[in-house]
């Protein structure tokens, strides 16, 4: 039967001002009635009465398919923190899960206060504690419990042991906001997982000094598996999305390249209010910073909403897949905000030079997007990624802050080449090279290559008087000032992952990429000095520009050399190294 919680409390603080106040036990203490949403509680007999718990009942709660499922109680009178502020109570869950405590003002006055806490062992029954030293005594009148909290998972809870005792202290730390490093031991960096997810920091596998997240999407986890990287009560203060500032990034670790990463920002207050965008990962067993870019949201779903508040987010590996037990470490969460435009691209294009912006612009289902070189961790490269779902047409064009290039590309009558680096999974290919008016897209000139080798580096030279068949011959009276590429056309996307790079004008040097390992080039770029050892045996060097013209040869008499590039034009260099035992080997330099 209910009684007057106000008169048991004092009651029992009379007695001692350290004993627990019990709220309800479900057996001869029922102190406080409790009711549902969108089912009601009811008293049944323990289930395990063993353990920590062997009371002869509990409660039990069918939370049903609502996401904010819950069970609360209308207290009558006003809770005081000021002896006992942390509530206990005991959980037995079918499952691992957040359940999530939350006082409120019945009065609408006082803004709610919530903590989560976490069951991991399920079956069995767990002590929870939920402390709010600084909750404001005499303000608080309605607990709320959800249990597995924001899912729309059907399960039974039981719960029991409902007190207030004393002694709590917030151990979490302060609430988690932007950026997540995972290295601050005073914020709470709790994370929250759904779907089948499991998450735990961890050492960093490159760097045991470095503390990251690790999630595992377990074998059967939803196809929408994911972690929220805070409790529910979200980040500390909104993502200051803007008309102009909307990308986000986060640094992954994944098995494998090519596998899709979703990222959601929500209201953590009203999870209509949401935003979604996902990208590809484009290396295996190590780190990479991809980009989210939240002015283009994933299909289907929600526009990012100005007017809306984002103080949540979450993160989903291999979404739309069933888990398989891949492990996923990520890091250093931020928010970058809109993307530095800095120098306009020209040719040749490198994808070296952080001064340039190299915005890509995508269509018919490509994703392209910086990354690193597959055969070289220190060379940025563009990836192109073809999904399934993307067309026969579907390609990527480098735009830079202008929509393409600054000045017109110099065709002439007898200059009608550029070159392409491609490093592809297949030998036959069909490459396609559009150049184009960026002003006026009907003036345009297309011309088809074939890769020649599979998952290793090649320059395809694509001739624009051989122009593809029903498409508009060079116009030498046209502005080309625009560069897109085609992988694969005229054929479906297969999931197929292409990087490229060096993007130049006129008939190139031939280049071997059958390097010598022992010869090291530094540094690359260079802007003064550049350093080069190791050659074994080489008796000669050369340096071309990116026509094809040498612009150096040196006779090689020791085991290195300091070459003064200071007064080299900014651009893209082949250097050419002849051994005395026939190899040639030829390295790409970038001059700043």
């Amino acid at each position: 039967m209910k009684k007057n919680l106000l008169y048991l409390l004092v009651s029992i603080m009379s007695i001692s001002a350290v004993n627990a106040q019990i709220l309800n036990d479900f057996d001869a203490n029922q102190n406080a009635t409790f009711e549902g949403w969108p089912n009601v509680p009811t008293v049944v007999a323990n289930p395990d009465a063993t353990g920590i718990n062997a009371s002869a009942n509990c409660a039990e709660y069918v939370r049903g398919t609502e996401q904010y499922a819950h069970a609360f109680s209308n207290l009558t009178a006003n809770l005081d923190f000021s002896t006992n502020n942390t509530f206990e109570l005991k959980v037995m869950s079918p499952i691992s899960c957040t359940i999530l405590f939350k006082l409120e003002d019945l009065a609408g006055v006082a803004a709610p206060v919530e903590i989560s806490q976490d069951v991991t062992t399920p079956n069995v029954w767990t002590q929870l504690s939920f402390p709010f030293p600084t909750a404001q005594s005499n303000t608080y009148d309605k607990v709320v419990i959800f249990f597995d909290f924001a899912t729309s998972t059907d399960n039974t809870f039981y719960f029991d042991d409902l007190e207030l005792v004393s002694g709590g202290t917030v151990t979490t730390g302060t609430q988690i906001d932007l950026p997540i490093t995972f290295e601050d031991t005073t914020v709470d960096r709790t994370v929250t997982d759904f779907g089948g997810n499991v998450t735990v920091l961890g050492a960093d596998p490159l760097n045991a000094a470095n503390t990251v997240a690790i999630t595992t999407k377990t074998t059967g986890a939803e196809t929408w598996a994911g972690t929220t990287m805070s409790t529910p009560m979200g980040l500390a203060s909104a993502i200051p999305f803007t008309a102009t500032s909307t990308k986000m990034t986060v640094k992954v670790y994944s098995p494998a390249a090519g596998i899709p990463v979703r990222l959601k920002v929500e209201d953590h207050l009203d999870n209509t209010h949401t935003c979604e965008t996902e990208t590809m990962t484009t290396m295996a067993n190590a780190w990479e910073t991809i980009e989210f870019d939240f002015s283009n949201e994933a299909t289907g779903t929600a526009a990012l909403d100005l007017s809306w508040t984002f103080d949540m987010a979450s993160i989903f590996f291999n979404f739309d897949s069933n888990g398989a037990g891949g492990v996923y470490y990520w890091d250093d969460v931020e928010f970058s905000g809109a993307v530095n435009p800095g120098n306009q691209l020209s040719l040749p294009i490198t994808f070296d030079d952080a001064t340039v912006d190299y915005t890509f612009d995508n269509w018919g289902g490509n994703a392209t997007e910086l990354g690193i070189d597959p055969m070289n961790a220190n060379n940025t490269v563009a990836v192109t990624t073809k999904p399934a779902i993307a067309e026969v047409w579907a390609g990527s064009a480098v735009i830079g802050t202008t929509g393409g290039l600054p000045t017109a590309i110099p065709f002439t009558a007898t200059e009608t080449k550029m070159n392409l680096r491609v490093y592809a999974p297949a030998a036959g290919v069909p490459v396609l090279l559009k150049v184009e008016d960026k002003t006026d897209g009907s003036h345009s000139c297309e011309t088809l290559g074939l890769t020649s080798v599979a998952n290793a580096w090649e320059t395809i030279v694509f001739d624009f008087t051989n122009n593809e068949v029903g498409t508009p011959a060079l116009d030498l009276a046209w502005t080309y000032d625009k560069i897109a590429v085609f992988f694969d056309f005229g054929n479906t996307g297969t999931e197929g992952m292409y990087y490229w790079d060096d993007v130049t004008f006129g008939e190139f040097a031939s280049v071997n990429e059958n390097n010598l390992e022992s010869v090291k080039i530094f540094p690359n770029p260079v802007k003064d000095m550049l350093n080069i050892s190791g050659f074994e045996q080489a008796e000669q060097l050369s340096i071309f520009n990116a026509i094809g013209t040498q612009v150096m040869n040196i006779e090689i008499s020791k085991d290195d050399l300091t070459i003064d590039m200071s007064d080299f034009t900014s651009g893209l260099y082949i250097i050419t190294i002849y051994n005395t035992n026939g190899k040639i080997s030829s390295y790409r330099l970038i001059k700043q």
